[in-house]
């Protein structure tokens, strides 16, 4: 092995000497211990270590330390973490600027202290190690970025993984961990935003400064930089961009309540009505509620003797609601609940369902899941669970006289599974719309339900930031204009974030408050693309061509629903660009986030538009088929259309014969949505008896007739990538 190796690289140990001149006597032994390493046989890497150790001289320190370094990994690997420590702490003593001793204690200081105890261990990484050691700064900027969003700093965790993409472009699994943060709608759209730093603007003997905490950052040392930025804007304290810089810097390091009071000075500065109203809307999403103003999410938990008779005893009460269980992710290890409840206050099945109203609709109080075996091997157990310590007693009571001696509580006290603020309690959507429900009355409820809470809740909710009053009220205090219209966009990133159709401009006008005043983005804001923040407010049309797909490709990561509807919008209805775009691509996109906030008829104007632009573009047939399907879908969603059954038999006469590949995909669509028709026949389900005519032509229908009958094809179906 030793003759395969160049001799004149430099080593691997990180001197910078050639491999000649300093590890050579060492490195094929090391060679195996990396591939010992890889393959996870860490005890017999650590055995060939303490041979390899026995060849280095006193005077060799880069190799000693080479070696001390991996075997501090290696423990650690096999969970210690006291040794390697030792073993790090021996190597940074004689060598300070040794990369990969740097970056791996800084991995066991995060381990051992967690954040923001390990920040100075990590800052010193991300200095010494980043440029030799890109693979381990990525990963620690990974570790950094899981325990901020442990702690809920989401703004930093997001950061955080930016920052270990940009360490290392090939780590995958980064890439691929921010890609999945990015999407999650679970998380605020505000807070996964990607925000750049405020060009300079002033002093010009302040510049030096200014590179200083841009070049901080650059590097990863958020909180460094946000002192470096305050230092210049003490000098010149009437700057927006130096408190913008400041807030992100520490909104960046975790330091969020230091980030919305910087947030609030940026505020203080600002000329525009709305960009104040950014600032501000990003320093609420950075303030925690205090304990005192947070409901607790509580569960009590039950010894079950026999699953299968307390699942008959619960069956038999119509406010104990069994769900159906979504099929699982086959890596999810977890134990899978053998029933779940949704605990109500009422029968469902009370009111016919072609009566259901928002006055007589059941409300969901709580959820019960019952295991019949955990990951411990313990006893079968049921865990109810609710927010607050009163309506937990009321439900675990209900629960108790329904299964009587089959569950016997656990523990006096329940646990905390996390809380929520009392402000948001409210809403929570509760209705209640059974699985058997229409899913044209399901959108009419939905309908109803989102506007019930914005309407009618959430203005007469009152909010520490109002002073206390709530939006109806604050309305009539010219004072806290400006407050009560940040509280509206944070209401909008609630609304996006939990599925209610929310309009801006409605609920701006029906408190009181002026339009939003759209402005062109002007050249000294910070290059790139813009925000959501600033697009929302921002003159589309007079965005270039150019930067206008790159907000659309922007939106569209972050799935910002209201957003994805205007910039995409804007950008179909430009002549220039449509030989740049994929039109159906998009027309799809637009015609899925319709649907998704229940508009039906904008979502199937967007699926005309898509036909037509695969027509004009001569796409395969499997193309044209996922518009009939979308269209089938979106058609069923609304009470007697009478066009519902046309396309079902567009698909099943026309398609189904040249596509035989897409029958199960769509046999299961036509038994979901209980359409009668020629596939309800066994011969038809068995696939094998020739397809009947449903009477009904489907006019109209641009035919490909290069398209040969029975080609394979491969189907792209609705929610893949």
């Amino acid at each position: 092995m030793p003759g395969e190796i160049d001799v004149y690289q430099p080593c691997p140990c990180g001197s910078g000497k050639k491999l000649k001149f300093c590890c050579q006597a060492i490195v094929a032994d090391m060679l195996k211990v990396s591939e010992l390493q890889q393959s996870h046989q860490y005890q017999a890497a650590l055995t060939l270590l303490e041979n390899v150790e026995k060849k280095i001289q006193s005077r060799e320190v880069w190799s000693r330390a080479w070696v001390k370094t991996t075997q501090a990994f290696l423990l650690f690997s096999l969970g210690g973490v006291d040794e390697p420590r030792r073993l790090v702490g021996d190597v940074l003593e004689e060598l300070p600027e040794h990369p990969l001793a740097a970056a791996v204690n800084a991995v066991l200081v995060l381990s051992a202290e967690g954040y923001p105890a390990g920040m100075r261990a990590a800052y010193r990484a991300f200095q010494v190690s980043a440029q030799l050691q890109p693979y381990m700064t990525s990963h620690l900027a990974t570790i950094i970025s899981h325990l901020l969003v442990s702690k809920r700093h989401i703004l930093g965790a997001r950061q955080n993984l930016q920052l270990a993409v940009q360490l290392d472009p090939e780590n995958e699994e980064a890439g691929q961990a921010f890609l999945m943060f990015l999407r999650d709608q679970h998380l605020p759209w505000i807070l996964r935003d990607h925000y750049l730093l405020w060009p300079f603007q002033g002093n010009e003997s302040l510049k030096p400064k200014f590179d200083e905490a841009v070049s901080l950052a650059a590097r990863g040392c958020f909180s460094d930089a946000a002192k470096a930025f305050g230092s210049v804007a003490r000098q010149e304290p009437k700057q927006v961009g130096s408190w913008w810089n400041i807030a992100l810097c520490h909104a960046w390091a975790g330091e969020d309540p230091l980030a919305a009071q910087a947030f609030n000075a940026a505020a203080a500065n600002q000329c525009d009505f709305e960009a104040q109203v950014d600032c501000r809307a990003l320093s609420r999403m950075l303030r925690a509620p205090e304990s005192s103003s947070r409901v607790p999410r509580l569960a009590a938990t039950f010894r079950v003797e026999s699953v299968g008779k307390l699942l008959t005893a619960l069956d038999q009460r119509p406010e104990f609601y069994r769900l159906e269980h979504p099929d699982r992710d086959p890596d999810d290890e977890s134990p899978a609940p053998a029933g779940t409840y949704a605990l109500l206050d009422r029968d469902p099945d009370q009111v016919p369902a072609d009566r259901l109203s928002a006055e007589n609709v059941a409300q969901v109080q709580g959820e019960l899941m019952i295991f019949d075996q955990l990951e411990d091997g313990g006893p079968a157990k049921a865990v109810l669970s609710t927010y607050g310590r009163a309506l937990l007693d009321r439900l675990v009571s209900s629960f108790t006289e329904a299964a009587g001696p089959l569950a016997v509580p656990e523990g006096a006290e329940p646990r905390e599974l996390g809380s929520i603020s009392k402000e948001d309690l409210p809403l929570i959507q509760k209705w209640f719309l059974p699985q058997k429900l229409p899913l044209a009355k399901q959108n009419e409820l939905r309908r109803a339900e989102s506007r019930h809470i914005i309407e009618d809740i959430w203005p007469t909710v009152p909010q520490e930031a109002l002073g206390g009053k709530s939006p109806r009220d604050a309305a009539q205090v010219p004072e806290l204009r400006t407050a009560l219209v940040t509280a509206v966009v944070v209401f909008e990133a609630f609304c996006e974030r939990t599925g209610l159709v929310f309009d801006e401009a409605a609920a701006r006008d029906r408190l009181g408050l002026p339009a939003l005043t759209m402005t062109a983005l002007s050249d000294d804001e910070p290059a790139d693309f813009p925000t959501l923040l600033r697009l929302r407010h921002a003159k589309l049309s007079e965005l270039p061509d150019e930067r206008l797909m790159q907000a659309a490709d922007h939106v569209m990561r972050l799935q910002h629903s209201v957003l994805c509807c205007t910039i995409i919008g804007e950008l179909l209805a430009r002549p220039s660009v449509q030989e740049k775009i994929d039109v159906p691509r998009l027309c799809m996109l637009l015609s899925r986030v319709c649907a998704r906030r229940l508009d039906i008829d904008a979502a199937l104007g967007w699926v005309a538009r898509g036909k037509e632009a695969c027509k004009a573009r001569k796409q395969p047939l499997d193309t044209l088929a996922l518009w009939e399907i979308q269209e089938l879908m979106l058609r069923s969603q609304r009470a007697d259309d009478p066009q519902t059954l046309v396309v079902a038999n567009t698909l099943w006469n026309y398609y189904l014969p040249k596509l035989p590949e897409i029958r199960e995909v769509l046999v299961g669509i036509l038994d979901e949505l209980s359409l009668r028709g020629p596939w309800d026949s066994a011969e038809a389900l068995a696939g094998t008896a020739p397809l009947a005519a449903a009477g009904v032509a489907p006019s109209g229908l641009w035919t490909p007739e290069t398209q040969s009958a029975g080609q394979p094809s491969k189907l792209w179906l609705l929610g893949q990538e």
